[in-house]
């Protein structure tokens, strides 16, 4: 840095120099107050899914095997109206919670189909989807999906808007595969809720031993 005449003016050079120098000072130092961001919430002591619950090649192809259209269709609006806009993974999940409470013989015992799951009321609302709303003239948000999930199948998609084409053609995707044995939670997770429980469901998780998994916006875990 030098010095130009009297009035002690300096170079367009060093002032280019000192611009850059406070401009660096400037950035580290709002950074450097900036909160850091918080820690994603992580898992428990599940490990993953055992190696007969894992699949490397997959195919839904055979889903009727086993379960009807009625079945499809019950599922794959329970799971968009749960997990809609969340991903694949979250679908997934969704249906596993159905699937495995429909296979239990204790504490689900009493339910024994797909329809069956999500109409629950033995202890309380299982699914709030499936409760009647003042706001939908008395419907359920179930209700409100049977018709898209209707035109999705039969390919008459007008009056439905792409969001909602491409979600539920998705969750109809995910029900085929739950339904082929696709997992991505273990056959003992029977509970799904939303972010706002994380903090008392990990809490009472960890304190009675059981596993939990966190994917996206829902907390998946054990009876």
């Amino acid at each position: 840095m030098h010095l130009r005449g009297e009035k002690g003016s300096f170079s367009k050079s060093a002032c280019r120099t000192a611009a850059v120098i406070m401009l660096a000072l400037g950035l580290t130092a709002v950074f450097a107050v900036r909160p850091a961001q918080a820690a994603p919430l992580g898992l428990s002591s599940l490990s993953g899914l055992t190696a007969g619950e894992e699949q490397t090649a997959f195919s839904n192809e055979n889903w009727s095997d086993n379960y009807s259209e009625e079945d499809l269709k019950y599922l794959s609006c329970v799971i968009y109206c749960e997990t809609e806009p969340l991903g694949y993974e979250a679908r997934v999940a969704l249906g596993n919670i159905v699937i495995n409470r429909m296979n239990s013989t204790t504490d689900w015992g009493h339910v024994n189909t797909i329809k069956d799951v999500i109409y629950d009321t033995k202890w309380s609302r299982q699914f709030d989807c499936a409760a009647p709303k003042k706001k939908l003239g008395g419907a359920s948000m179930m209700d409100r999906a049977f018709p898209l999930f209707d035109a999705v199948q039969a390919g008459e998609t007008d009056g439905y808007q792409p969001w909602q084409i491409n979600g539920m053609t998705g969750c109809i995707e995910a029900a085929k595969d739950v339904m082929c044995g696709k997992k991505t939670v273990p056959d003992s997770f029977v509970y799904c809720r939303g972010e706002k429980y994380f903090a008392v469901d990990i809490a009472s998780c960890r304190e009675t031993g059981r596993r939990y998994l966190i994917i996206e916006k829902h907390i998946y875990y054990e009876n």
